[in-house]
C-alpha cells in the first residue's frame, strides 16, 4: 500500500491510502485546499521534478515510489503559466 501527502505551499495533509485514480485526488485536493482545478508534480530527487497531466503519469508516479508519495499540489493556472513562459 502506498499512502499519499498533499503539499500546498508549507501545509501538507496527510491522506492514507493512495486513491487508484487521478481524479480521485483532484477531488480531495479540491476538499482540502479549495482550489477549483488542481494538478500535481513531484520529486524524483533535487533535480528532477515529474508534473503529473494524465492517469497514465500518475500511475507512474505510483510505480516508482514503495512506501509514499507526497505530491505538490498546483492551481493549473499556475502551471499554464509556466509552460507558456517557458516557451518564449
Amino acid at each position: 500500500m502506498i499512502r499519499l501527502k498533499l503539499q500546498l505551499g508549507e501545509e501538507i495533509r496527510r491522506i492514507g491510502k493512495a486513491p487508484e485514480s487521478l481524479e480521485k485526488v483532484k477531488e480531495k485536493a479540491k476538499e482540502l485546499f479549495d482550489i477549483a482545478n488542481p494538478c500535481f508534480r513531484y520529486r524524483i530527487n533535487e533535480n528532477h521534478v515529474i508534473t503529473i497531466m494524465s492517469q497514465e503519469e500518475y500511475q507512474e508516479a505510483l510505480s516508482v515510489h514503495s512506501s509514499f508519495i507526497k505530491l505538490e499540489v498546483l492551481k493549473s493556472e499556475t502551471l499554464l503559466f509556466k509552460k507558456s513562459s517557458a516557451i518564449r
